[in-house]
Protein backbone atom coordinates (compact mmCIF):
# COMPACT_ATOMS: atom_id res chain seq x y z
CA UNK A 1 0.00 0.00 0.00
CA UNK A 2 0.75 3.45 -0.34
CA UNK A 3 3.45 4.48 2.03
CA UNK A 4 2.62 7.32 4.32
CA UNK A 5 7.10 8.19 5.12
CA UNK A 6 8.13 8.26 1.49
CA UNK A 7 7.90 11.84 -0.83
CA UNK A 8 7.90 11.51 -4.82
CA UNK A 9 9.67 14.07 -6.24
CA UNK A 10 9.33 15.21 -9.71
CA UNK A 11 10.76 12.32 -12.15
CA UNK A 12 13.71 14.75 -13.49
CA UNK A 13 13.82 18.73 -12.24
CA UNK A 14 15.54 21.06 -14.76
CA UNK A 15 19.26 22.49 -13.87
CA UNK A 16 19.49 25.99 -14.63
CA UNK A 17 22.55 26.75 -17.03
CA UNK A 18 23.86 30.02 -15.21
CA UNK A 19 27.05 30.25 -16.57
CA UNK A 20 27.80 30.97 -21.17
CA UNK A 21 30.91 29.44 -20.73
CA UNK A 22 29.56 26.14 -18.78
CA UNK A 23 26.53 26.27 -21.89
CA UNK A 24 29.63 26.67 -24.52
CA UNK A 25 31.05 23.52 -23.26
CA UNK A 26 27.87 21.81 -23.61
CA UNK A 27 27.25 22.45 -26.41
CA UNK A 28 30.84 21.73 -27.85
CA UNK A 29 30.45 18.45 -26.59
CA UNK A 30 26.68 17.85 -28.24
CA UNK A 31 28.40 16.73 -31.00
CA UNK A 32 30.89 13.95 -29.55
CA UNK A 33 28.36 12.99 -26.85
CA UNK A 34 25.75 12.00 -30.06
CA UNK A 35 28.05 10.16 -32.49
CA UNK A 36 29.52 7.84 -29.44
CA UNK A 37 25.84 7.30 -28.28
CA UNK A 38 24.78 6.42 -31.66
CA UNK A 39 27.75 4.48 -32.23
CA UNK A 40 26.85 2.33 -28.83
CA UNK A 41 23.37 1.97 -29.50
CA UNK A 42 23.77 0.87 -33.72
CA UNK A 43 22.79 -2.53 -32.93
CA UNK A 44 19.81 -1.65 -31.44
CA UNK A 45 18.35 0.79 -34.24
CA UNK A 46 18.85 -1.20 -37.54
CA UNK A 47 15.58 -1.79 -38.88
CA UNK A 48 13.97 -0.31 -35.90
CA UNK A 49 13.79 3.61 -36.19
CA UNK A 50 11.91 5.65 -38.66
CA UNK A 51 12.83 9.22 -38.88
CA UNK A 52 9.95 10.25 -36.32
CA UNK A 53 11.68 7.76 -33.79
CA UNK A 54 15.13 9.70 -34.53
CA UNK A 55 13.81 12.83 -34.20
CA UNK A 56 11.92 12.08 -30.53
CA UNK A 57 15.55 10.32 -29.01
CA UNK A 58 17.65 12.88 -30.02
CA UNK A 59 14.81 15.33 -28.32
CA UNK A 60 15.55 12.95 -25.52
CA UNK A 61 19.14 13.02 -24.92
CA UNK A 62 19.18 16.57 -26.06
CA UNK A 63 16.79 17.21 -22.62
CA UNK A 64 19.31 15.42 -20.88
CA UNK A 65 21.78 17.16 -21.69
CA UNK A 66 20.34 20.29 -20.69
CA UNK A 67 20.05 18.59 -16.97
CA UNK A 68 23.71 17.77 -16.41
CA UNK A 69 24.68 18.71 -13.33
CA UNK A 70 26.84 22.39 -14.37
CA UNK A 71 29.83 21.46 -11.74
CA UNK A 72 30.68 17.85 -13.78
CA UNK A 73 30.65 19.47 -16.99
CA UNK A 74 33.24 17.66 -19.57
CA UNK A 75 32.78 15.24 -22.56
CA UNK A 76 33.42 12.75 -20.57
CA UNK A 77 30.77 13.24 -18.09
CA UNK A 78 28.08 13.98 -21.22
CA UNK A 79 28.72 10.77 -22.58
CA UNK A 80 28.99 8.59 -19.41
CA UNK A 81 25.85 9.94 -18.35
CA UNK A 82 24.19 9.27 -22.05
CA UNK A 83 24.82 5.48 -22.21
CA UNK A 84 24.03 5.12 -18.44
CA UNK A 85 20.63 6.77 -18.79
CA UNK A 86 18.07 4.09 -20.30
CA UNK A 87 17.70 4.60 -24.41
CA UNK A 88 14.17 5.23 -24.86
CA UNK A 89 13.39 2.69 -27.79
CA UNK A 90 14.94 -0.44 -25.53
CA UNK A 91 12.36 -0.03 -23.36
CA UNK A 92 9.72 -2.36 -24.38
CA UNK A 93 6.99 -2.13 -21.65
CA UNK A 94 5.24 1.41 -20.48
CA UNK A 95 2.68 3.22 -18.90
CA UNK A 96 0.13 5.09 -21.06
CA UNK A 97 -2.45 7.63 -20.21
CA UNK A 98 -4.49 10.20 -22.33
CA UNK A 99 -4.39 13.98 -21.34
CA UNK A 100 -6.64 16.27 -22.97
CA UNK A 101 -7.37 19.12 -20.23
CA UNK A 102 -5.76 20.27 -17.49
CA UNK A 103 -7.87 18.71 -14.65
CA UNK A 104 -6.72 15.55 -15.98
CA UNK A 105 -2.83 16.50 -16.65
CA UNK A 106 -2.70 16.96 -12.24
CA UNK A 107 -4.32 13.52 -12.35
CA UNK A 108 -2.21 12.24 -14.57
CA UNK A 109 0.90 13.89 -12.36
CA UNK A 110 -0.65 12.17 -9.17
CA UNK A 111 -1.00 8.78 -11.31
CA UNK A 112 2.57 9.31 -11.99
CA UNK A 113 3.60 9.95 -8.71
CA UNK A 114 1.83 6.92 -7.11
CA UNK A 115 3.14 4.40 -8.97
CA UNK A 116 7.05 5.62 -8.33
CA UNK A 117 6.01 5.42 -4.62
CA UNK A 118 4.88 1.94 -5.38
CA UNK A 119 8.44 1.20 -7.38
CA UNK A 120 6.98 0.84 -10.60
CA UNK A 121 9.86 0.22 -13.20
CA UNK A 122 8.29 1.45 -16.27
CA UNK A 123 7.79 5.21 -17.26
CA UNK A 124 4.33 6.55 -17.83
CA UNK A 125 4.09 8.01 -21.10
CA UNK A 126 1.43 10.72 -21.91
CA UNK A 127 -0.84 11.31 -24.81
CA UNK A 128 -2.31 14.12 -25.85
CA UNK A 129 -4.08 16.31 -28.25
CA UNK A 130 -3.73 19.57 -29.40
CA UNK A 131 -5.81 20.80 -27.50
CA UNK A 132 -4.19 20.06 -24.79
CA UNK A 133 -3.70 23.88 -22.92
CA UNK A 134 0.33 24.97 -23.73
CA UNK A 135 0.60 25.39 -20.09
CA UNK A 136 -0.84 22.24 -18.74
CA UNK A 137 1.75 20.41 -21.08
CA UNK A 138 4.20 22.70 -19.67
CA UNK A 139 3.35 21.40 -16.41
CA UNK A 140 3.63 17.65 -17.73
CA UNK A 141 7.18 18.29 -19.15
CA UNK A 142 8.43 20.11 -16.20
CA UNK A 143 7.44 17.21 -14.08
CA UNK A 144 9.29 14.73 -16.10
CA UNK A 145 6.76 13.13 -18.24
CA UNK A 146 6.69 12.09 -21.71
CA UNK A 147 4.02 13.79 -23.45
CA UNK A 148 3.55 12.84 -26.80
CA UNK A 149 0.84 14.32 -29.29
CA UNK A 150 -0.95 12.19 -31.63
CA UNK A 151 -3.96 12.37 -33.68
CA UNK A 152 -7.05 10.99 -32.16
CA UNK A 153 -8.78 8.06 -34.28
CA UNK A 154 -11.43 9.93 -35.60
CA UNK A 155 -14.82 8.61 -34.55
CA UNK A 156 -15.88 11.99 -34.09
CA UNK A 157 -16.69 11.86 -37.68
CA UNK A 158 -19.43 8.96 -36.99
CA UNK A 159 -20.53 10.89 -33.33
CA UNK A 160 -23.76 12.45 -32.95
CA UNK A 161 -25.47 15.26 -30.92
CA UNK A 162 -23.97 14.82 -27.05
CA UNK A 163 -22.11 11.75 -27.53
CA UNK A 164 -19.26 13.99 -29.50
CA UNK A 165 -17.20 14.64 -26.63
CA UNK A 166 -17.20 10.83 -25.90
CA UNK A 167 -16.61 9.93 -29.18
CA UNK A 168 -13.73 12.69 -29.32
CA UNK A 169 -12.28 10.72 -26.10
CA UNK A 170 -12.45 7.24 -27.46
CA UNK A 171 -10.78 7.89 -30.74
CA UNK A 172 -7.54 9.63 -28.49
CA UNK A 173 -7.73 6.16 -26.52
CA UNK A 174 -7.69 3.78 -28.92
CA UNK A 175 -5.02 5.20 -31.22
CA UNK A 176 -2.30 3.82 -28.12
CA UNK A 177 -3.03 0.64 -29.68
CA UNK A 178 -1.10 2.17 -32.74
CA UNK A 179 2.43 2.42 -30.23
CA UNK A 180 3.92 -0.64 -32.21
CA UNK A 181 7.15 0.47 -30.88
CA UNK A 182 5.93 -1.26 -27.31
CA UNK A 183 5.73 -4.54 -27.12
CA UNK A 184 3.15 -4.36 -24.15
CA UNK A 185 1.18 -1.65 -22.71
CA UNK A 186 -0.44 -0.73 -19.59
CA UNK A 187 -3.13 2.13 -19.92
CA UNK A 188 -4.67 3.68 -16.87
CA UNK A 189 -7.07 6.47 -17.37
CA UNK A 190 -5.42 9.89 -15.69
CA UNK A 191 -7.97 9.34 -12.79
CA UNK A 192 -7.10 6.23 -11.49
CA UNK A 193 -4.49 6.03 -8.51
CA UNK A 194 -2.31 2.89 -7.82
CA UNK A 195 -2.37 1.73 -4.21
CA UNK A 196 0.44 -1.28 -4.86
CA UNK A 197 2.74 -2.19 -7.55
CA UNK A 198 1.41 -3.31 -10.67
CA UNK A 199 4.44 -4.51 -12.81
CA UNK A 200 3.44 -7.84 -12.65
CA UNK A 201 0.62 -6.71 -15.52
CA UNK A 202 2.72 -6.26 -17.97
CA UNK A 203 5.20 -9.67 -17.29
CA UNK A 204 4.39 -12.64 -18.98
CA UNK A 205 2.41 -15.09 -18.25
CA UNK A 206 5.42 -17.43 -17.17
CA UNK A 207 6.25 -14.68 -14.71
CA UNK A 208 3.15 -14.37 -12.91
CA UNK A 209 1.73 -11.53 -15.34
CA UNK A 210 -1.30 -11.86 -17.33
CA UNK A 211 1.04 -12.63 -20.98
CA UNK A 212 -1.56 -11.14 -23.42
CA UNK A 213 -1.02 -12.41 -26.74
CA UNK A 214 -0.66 -9.74 -29.57
CA UNK A 215 -4.62 -10.38 -30.54
CA UNK A 216 -5.69 -9.80 -26.74
CA UNK A 217 -7.01 -7.67 -24.38
CA UNK A 218 -6.54 -7.75 -21.21
CA UNK A 219 -9.90 -5.59 -19.26
CA UNK A 220 -11.62 -5.41 -16.29
CA UNK A 221 -15.93 -5.36 -16.11
CA UNK A 222 -17.59 -1.77 -15.94
CA UNK A 223 -20.28 -1.71 -12.99
CA UNK A 224 -23.68 -1.54 -14.70
CA UNK A 225 -25.69 -1.34 -11.42
CA UNK A 226 -26.70 2.17 -12.14
CA UNK A 227 -27.47 2.95 -8.81
CA UNK A 228 -28.05 6.60 -9.63
CA UNK A 229 -30.71 5.91 -12.02
CA UNK A 230 -28.82 7.54 -14.90
CA UNK A 231 -31.25 8.36 -17.69
CA UNK A 232 -28.43 8.06 -20.31
CA UNK A 233 -27.34 4.91 -19.60
CA UNK A 234 -27.83 1.98 -21.86
CA UNK A 235 -31.09 -0.04 -20.59
CA UNK A 236 -29.35 -3.30 -20.08
CA UNK A 237 -27.27 -1.79 -17.64
CA UNK A 238 -28.98 -3.56 -14.40
CA UNK A 239 -27.91 -5.43 -11.38
CA UNK A 240 -28.48 -8.54 -12.40
CA UNK A 241 -26.15 -7.65 -15.85
CA UNK A 242 -23.38 -6.41 -14.47
CA UNK A 243 -19.92 -8.58 -14.26
CA UNK A 244 -19.23 -7.75 -10.75
CA UNK A 245 -22.64 -9.65 -9.85
CA UNK A 246 -22.14 -12.12 -12.18
CA UNK A 247 -19.04 -13.28 -11.83
CA UNK A 248 -18.02 -12.31 -8.62
CA UNK A 249 -18.45 -15.91 -6.61
CA UNK A 250 -15.79 -17.50 -9.00
CA UNK A 251 -12.21 -18.24 -8.20
CA UNK A 252 -10.73 -16.85 -11.48
CA UNK A 253 -12.55 -13.36 -10.66
CA UNK A 254 -11.09 -12.97 -7.18
CA UNK A 255 -8.08 -14.66 -7.89
CA UNK A 256 -4.72 -12.85 -7.07
CA UNK A 257 -1.39 -13.21 -8.53
CA UNK A 258 -0.08 -15.20 -10.50
CA UNK A 259 -2.38 -15.20 -13.22
CA UNK A 260 -1.97 -18.64 -14.52
CA UNK A 261 -5.55 -19.41 -15.17
CA UNK A 262 -7.18 -15.93 -16.12
CA UNK A 263 -7.70 -17.16 -19.61
CA UNK A 264 -10.64 -19.10 -18.16
CA UNK A 265 -12.63 -16.29 -17.48
CA UNK A 266 -13.41 -14.17 -21.28
CA UNK A 267 -16.33 -11.72 -21.59
CA UNK A 268 -19.02 -12.04 -23.06
CA UNK A 269 -21.04 -9.65 -25.54
CA UNK A 270 -24.05 -8.43 -23.07
CA UNK A 271 -21.34 -7.72 -19.83
CA UNK A 272 -19.99 -4.22 -20.33
CA UNK A 273 -16.21 -3.45 -19.76
CA UNK A 274 -14.29 -0.70 -18.30
CA UNK A 275 -11.67 0.77 -20.30
CA UNK A 276 -10.09 2.37 -17.68
CA UNK A 277 -7.17 -0.23 -17.21
CA UNK A 278 -5.83 -2.07 -19.86
CA UNK A 279 -2.97 -4.42 -21.19
CA UNK A 280 -2.82 -4.87 -24.67
CA UNK A 281 0.07 -5.53 -27.36
CA UNK A 282 -0.12 -2.82 -29.60
CA UNK A 283 -0.16 -3.66 -33.62
CA UNK A 284 -0.52 -2.32 -36.61
CA UNK A 285 -3.50 -5.14 -37.12
CA UNK A 286 -5.43 -4.44 -34.03
CA UNK A 287 -5.67 -0.44 -35.10
CA UNK A 288 -6.74 -1.38 -38.29
CA UNK A 289 -9.42 -3.90 -36.95
CA UNK A 290 -10.39 -0.74 -34.45
CA UNK A 291 -10.79 1.61 -37.78
CA UNK A 292 -12.28 -1.28 -40.13
CA UNK A 293 -15.05 -1.65 -37.23
CA UNK A 294 -16.16 1.89 -36.92
CA UNK A 295 -16.03 2.31 -40.89
CA UNK A 296 -18.53 -0.84 -41.53
CA UNK A 297 -20.76 -0.20 -38.44
CA UNK A 298 -21.26 3.32 -38.36
CA UNK A 299 -25.10 3.24 -37.27
CA UNK A 300 -23.80 0.59 -34.71
CA UNK A 301 -21.05 2.64 -33.26
CA UNK A 302 -23.19 6.00 -33.13
CA UNK A 303 -25.83 4.36 -30.78
CA UNK A 304 -22.66 3.39 -28.14
CA UNK A 305 -23.29 5.25 -24.97
CA UNK A 306 -19.37 4.09 -24.04
CA UNK A 307 -17.81 3.92 -27.34
CA UNK A 308 -14.49 2.88 -26.72
CA UNK A 309 -15.37 0.05 -24.68
CA UNK A 310 -18.21 -1.10 -26.41
CA UNK A 311 -16.13 -1.11 -29.87
CA UNK A 312 -13.15 -2.46 -28.58
CA UNK A 313 -15.78 -5.52 -27.15
CA UNK A 314 -17.01 -5.52 -30.49
CA UNK A 315 -13.20 -6.05 -32.16
CA UNK A 316 -11.68 -8.60 -29.36
CA UNK A 317 -15.25 -10.36 -28.53
CA UNK A 318 -13.98 -13.51 -27.40
CA UNK A 319 -10.29 -12.33 -26.91
CA UNK A 320 -10.91 -10.16 -24.29
CA UNK A 321 -9.36 -11.65 -20.80
CA UNK A 322 -11.25 -10.29 -17.74
CA UNK A 323 -8.89 -8.29 -15.05
CA UNK A 324 -9.80 -9.07 -11.58
CA UNK A 325 -11.72 -6.41 -9.86
CA UNK A 326 -8.90 -5.12 -7.58
CA UNK A 327 -6.96 -3.72 -10.76
CA UNK A 328 -9.64 -1.60 -11.85
CA UNK A 329 -11.55 -0.89 -8.49
CA UNK A 330 -14.26 1.66 -9.90
CA UNK A 331 -15.27 3.82 -6.57
CA UNK A 332 -18.93 2.88 -6.69
CA UNK A 333 -18.25 -0.73 -5.78
CA UNK A 334 -17.85 0.00 -2.29
CA UNK A 335 -21.40 0.94 -2.12
CA UNK A 336 -23.04 -1.15 -5.27
CA UNK A 337 -20.56 -4.21 -4.70
CA UNK A 338 -19.52 -3.63 -0.95
CA UNK A 339 -19.22 -7.73 -0.05
CA UNK A 340 -17.05 -7.70 -3.06
CA UNK A 341 -14.87 -4.82 -1.77
CA UNK A 342 -14.69 -5.79 1.63
CA UNK A 343 -13.77 -9.13 1.20
CA UNK A 344 -10.80 -9.90 2.47
CA UNK A 345 -8.08 -7.32 4.99
CA UNK A 346 -10.60 -4.49 4.21
CA UNK A 347 -9.37 -2.28 1.09
CA UNK A 348 -5.96 -3.91 1.40
CA UNK A 349 -6.59 -5.69 -1.84
CA UNK A 350 -7.38 -2.75 -3.62
CA UNK A 351 -4.40 -1.91 -6.52
CA UNK A 352 -6.08 0.50 -8.68
CA UNK A 353 -8.57 3.00 -7.64
CA UNK A 354 -10.72 4.15 -10.62
CA UNK A 355 -11.83 7.74 -9.41
CA UNK A 356 -15.00 7.65 -12.01
CA UNK A 357 -18.12 10.27 -12.20
CA UNK A 358 -17.43 13.08 -10.00
CA UNK A 359 -13.30 13.29 -9.84
CA UNK A 360 -11.36 14.28 -6.60
CA UNK A 361 -9.84 17.58 -7.87
CA UNK A 362 -13.08 18.97 -8.54
CA UNK A 363 -13.47 19.58 -4.69
CA UNK A 364 -11.32 19.16 -1.83
CA UNK A 365 -12.21 16.50 0.66
CA UNK A 366 -12.28 17.94 4.33
CA UNK A 367 -9.99 15.04 5.88
CA UNK A 368 -7.03 13.89 3.94
CA UNK A 369 -5.43 10.69 4.97
CA UNK A 370 -4.83 6.33 3.68
CA UNK A 371 -6.41 4.69 5.89
CA UNK A 372 -6.92 0.30 5.88
CA UNK A 373 -10.94 1.29 6.06
CA UNK A 374 -12.47 4.28 4.97
CA UNK A 375 -15.15 5.95 6.40
CA UNK A 376 -19.10 4.82 5.64
CA UNK A 377 -20.48 6.14 2.60
CA UNK A 378 -24.19 7.45 2.27
CA UNK A 379 -24.90 5.76 -1.00
CA UNK A 380 -28.71 8.24 -1.06
CA UNK A 381 -25.98 11.56 -0.19
CA UNK A 382 -26.18 12.62 -3.56
CA UNK A 383 -23.00 15.57 -2.97
CA UNK A 384 -21.33 14.00 -0.50
CA UNK A 385 -17.97 13.61 -1.03
CA UNK A 386 -16.76 10.10 -1.99
CA UNK A 387 -14.31 9.13 1.38
CA UNK A 388 -12.14 6.97 -1.04
CA UNK A 389 -10.86 10.38 -2.42
CA UNK A 390 -8.83 10.85 0.75
CA UNK A 391 -6.77 8.40 -1.18
CA UNK A 392 -6.17 10.43 -3.97
CA UNK A 393 -5.75 14.11 -2.09
CA UNK A 394 -3.38 12.05 0.40
CA UNK A 395 -1.25 11.37 -2.56
CA UNK A 396 -1.48 15.17 -3.76
CA UNK A 397 -0.49 16.47 -0.76
CA UNK A 398 2.42 14.02 0.33
CA UNK A 399 4.03 13.10 -3.14
CA UNK A 400 3.55 16.09 -5.25
CA UNK A 401 6.04 19.03 -4.30
CA UNK A 402 4.02 22.15 -3.87
CA UNK A 403 4.67 24.02 -7.52
CA UNK A 404 3.20 20.89 -9.04
CA UNK A 405 -0.35 20.55 -6.54
CA UNK A 406 -3.59 21.77 -8.37
CA UNK A 407 -4.22 25.08 -8.27
CA UNK A 408 -8.69 25.29 -8.94
CA UNK A 409 -8.91 28.72 -10.94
Amino acid sequence: MLDPAVEIAPVSPVVALESPVVLAGIVNSVSVAYSTLFAHFGQFAQGRRRAEDRKRKEEHYLNILIKVDVHSIGTNSIVDRLLASPAPYVMTKSWVTVVTTASYAIGAKVLSASLSHCKSQYPLLVLATEALPADARTHLLEFGLEVRTVEPLLLDSVAAGANRAAFAEAGNKLRAFALTEFETLGLLDADTLVTQNIDHLLAHDTHGGVGVDVDQLAIAFACTCNNRRKPFYPREWTVENCGHTRFSQTDTYSHTPPFTHLSRLTATNDVALNSGVMVFRPSDKVCGDIEQFVRTNRETVQSYVFPDQQILQDVFQDRVRILPWFYNALKVLRVCHKPLWDNGASNTRVNVVHYIHEKPWSRRCESIAFPNNLPAWDADAEFQVDPSHAWWWWAHDNLLSREHQWVDE
